[in-house]
């Protein structure tokens, strides 16, 4: 098949980094796959803005978007486009949106781009001012599959739409993998920094400092693509933007990982942290009271409570034997979801097969 999916810029979001995991491997099977994003141009020399400029080197060039790029063998694929002029795209026999506005650009699309389809990773209403725009997104004329159950259900109960396929995201085992040994006095806890609002990183820097007024000796480790908004406390390793290659690494190099988010859609971090032997301590949003047995594979608390996020972290850091098993059992766990089935599920989709 000739495959297009349609996406908001290159910058490497969960989202994005879905799309990849994909793509690669819908090629590999012998698909032509095609990346669809808007035109990077920069702004005018003269009276271009600040944020503009940003976003135009970010995306284009201090963002680790080639690295990414390369990392997942996508580089030949990508293909620009202007959303204003939704005609001059290239035919293919299906099209998937990637997020909310892409379903905008691609429900205009003619025809001959191929068959419509939506893969919703989340209820991406966040502000008021796009909500509406959001909502209008979930009733437009494509084939709706979604990366979770809770994302199924708000398509049928608020919104009255039936779900093509459930498509759940996966881990790459081969790439992250538990390291070969951890010490009983592991001490390290770990997170992804991401500024936004929705990621609850307020949260989590609050859980690490109250577990670092109980117990200074713990280490953290905090990884993110944005420097810190806010201060972590002492002796805390902040990896800036890692290589692709070099992100297990950093999962590895923690024995306890907090995900702080107060939505998601079907958060990567989960899987990717148990799958390297992590510890997992989790918010009750998106697909973790569902994706397997809490408080036996890992341990979940609730969204915007950092005060259970540090005494849980604490417990489990006091009782070793304890974070082995639950790190154990993450581990069993993340190994269920692999990249090949969610794609196989993908492909029967595209291939008009829904469920």
């Amino acid at each position: 098949m000739r495959i297009t999916f349609v996406i908001p810029s290159l910058v490497l979001t969960g989202g994005i980094r879905v799309v990849y995991e994909h793509s690669k491997r819908l090629i590999a099977r012998g698909h032509r796959v095609a990346l669809l994003a808007p035109a990077l141009r920069p702004p005018a020399l003269f009276g271009g803005s600040l944020p503009a400029w940003k976003r135009f080197l970010y995306e284009g060039w201090l963002g680790g978007t080639r690295d990414a790029l390369d990392a997942y063998g996508l580089r030949g694929a990508v293909a620009w486009f202007d959303p204003a002029n939704p005609r001059g795209v290239p035919h293919a026999d299906v099209v998937i949106a990637t997020a909310w506005e892409t379903a905008e650009w691609v429900a205009a699309m003619p025809a001959s781009a191929g068959v419509k389809y939506y893969l919703v990773q989340g209820y991406e209403a966040w502000t008021e001012d796009i909500t509406e725009r959001v909502d209008r997104t979930w009733k437009l004329p494509l084939r709706k599959m979604v990366v979770a159950g809770w994302l199924e259900r708000l398509a049928r109960e608020r919104f009255g739409e039936t779900v093509w396929a459930r498509i759940p995201s996966g881990v790459d085992c081969e790439r992250f993998r538990p390291p070969p040994a951890r010490p009983d006095s592991a001490r390290s806890v770990g997170m992804i920094y991401e500024p936004a609002p929705w990621k609850g990183a307020k949260d989590g820097m609050a859980a690490m400092w109250s577990m670092h007024r109980a117990d200074p000796t713990i280490r953290f480790v905090l990884c993110g693509r944005y420097r810190l908004r806010e201060s972590p406390p002492p002796g805390t390793r902040y990896v800036n933007n890692p290589r692709q290659a070099y992100l297990p690494e950093v999962y590895r190099s923690c024995d306890i990982f907090l995900s702080p988010s107060l939505t998601e859609g079907f958060s990567l971090v989960t899987l990717e942290a148990m799958a390297c032997g992590c510890a997992l301590i989790a918010t009750s949003v998106g697909e973790v009271p569902e994706m397997g047995r809490p408080g036996e594979e890992y341990i979940m608390v609730p969204p915007g409570d950092s005060e259970s996020l540090a005494r849980e972290a604490l417990a489990l850091l006091r009782e070793p034997a304890r974070r082995r098993a639950i790190a154990a059992a993450g581990l069993a766990l993340a190994r269920r979801y692999s990249w090949e089935r969610a794609t196989g599920l993908l492909e029967r989709a595209l291939e008009g097969a829904g469920v």
